[in-house]
């Protein structure tokens, strides 16, 4: 069961479900009036009667196919409660098929309407502040004075988002006339998508915790958002476990030099160095050489010679040392890899199911 906005092509559907919804008539009743309403003008007529507007919606059945069970319109208009105005949402003109009651699409209905003229509601409020901040910007500019942070910043997220959709549909039109693109738009369509992609999951996981179906294109727009957030914030905390790894060996670096601040930054730049320098096979074999050197250490030790000690000490920090750096070239090929993974995906991008489909 999907619940949608109502479409000019709906109107037969509901016309007859109308009748069939409202034709419930007790008998005796039904011999002195005709309890059936239909509207005679297009079904959402009436939604275009009030000055703020209003929307419909209808539930479509999966099986049948394209079914009309479920209509409900909604608007909101001015009520005198209390003794003051206030704006209700004014809901009317729910019908639901008779085999798929009894099990909540009327409250469904009469629920998502509601939230839906909230919303809508909101963003005309949104649009009247911004037009508001945008003028009173004009009018302090002119007056040449300094502009509120909060009003300033509610413009320029404004002239940023439209910045992103034209780069977005320009974007499109260049691409299909065969014309490169250039990186900057690229980089503005590709922003705008992911946080297309993120209100998509946010909008999504709303509808399914009011227990409602979202559209495919929702979740599968969704879906998308969901892993490039994640991939994201992977990349974060791989970043700070990289700051932190830096931090620890220069601790570690600066105690091994006793204090030394110029030679542990040598030895650690040295370092470095050789990570880009060497390959695997090279270093692999760099501390099978160290192993085999504590183990003679070992066997030294184990005979009771006076140097030993020093010799095993020596011997398993050379040995630490070596197998840090095999660390760091395993971890430099990883991030090649990772990188040479991701330009490919880049240029064979997958595709995005566009909104504007529904």
């Amino acid at each position: 069961m999907e619940i949608r906005e109502y479409r000019a092509r709906d109107d037969a559907a509901c016309r007859i479900l109308e009748a069939r919804a409202s034709g419930q008539t007790p008998p005796w009743i039904a011999r002195l009036v005709d309890g059936a309403f239909i509207n005679f003008a297009a079904f959402d007529a009436r939604v275009a009667q009030f000055e703020e507007g209003g929307l419909a919606l209808v539930a479509e059945a999966h099986r049948p196919a394209g079914e009309i069970v479920g209509t409900v319109c909604g608007a909101v208009k001015c009520l005198w409660l209390g003794g003051r105005k206030v704006k209700v949402c004014y809901v009317f003109d729910l019908r639901v098929a008779p085999e798929a009651r009894r099990g909540g699409l009327g409250y469904r209905l009469s629920q998502e309407v509601e939230r839906l003229a909230r919303e809508r509601r909101e963003r005309l409020l949104q649009h009247e502040t911004l037009e508001w901040c945008k003028a009173q910007v004009k009018t302090i500019q002119a007056a040449n004075e300094s502009v509120p942070d909060w009003m300033d910043k509610i413009v320029e997220d404004d002239r940023k988002r439209g910045q992103m959709k034209w780069a977005a549909a320009e974007m499109k039109r260049l691409k299909a006339e065969g014309k490169e693109v250039p990186q900057w738009m690229d980089w503005a369509a590709a922003e705008n998508e992911k946080w297309g992609n993120r209100w998509a999951a946010c909008k999504a996981a709303e509808l399914q915790a009011a227990g409602q179906e979202p559209p495919t294109w929702m979740a599968e727009n969704g879906r998308k958002g969901i892993l490039e957030y994640a991939a994201e914030k992977q990349k974060d905390l791989e970043e700070q476990i990289d700051e932190l790894e830096d931090e620890m060996e220069e601790e570690e670096a600066l105690v091994q030099a006793d204090g030394n601040t110029t030679l542990a930054e040598e030895k650690r730049l040295a370092m470095e160095k050789a990570v880009y320098r060497k390959s695997p096979h090279q270093q692999l074999e760099a501390l099978q050489a160290a192993l085999a050197g504590v183990d003679e250490s070992e066997d030294a030790w184990k005979e009771g010679t006076d140097a030993s000690p020093k010799q095993l000490k020596h011997a398993l920090k050379k040995a630490q040392h070596a197998s840090i750096m095999m660390e760091k070239i395993l971890a430099r090929l990883q991030k090649a890899r990772e990188a040479e993974e991701q330009q490919s995906a880049a240029a064979d991008p997958e595709p995005v199911v566009d909104v504007t489909a529904e």
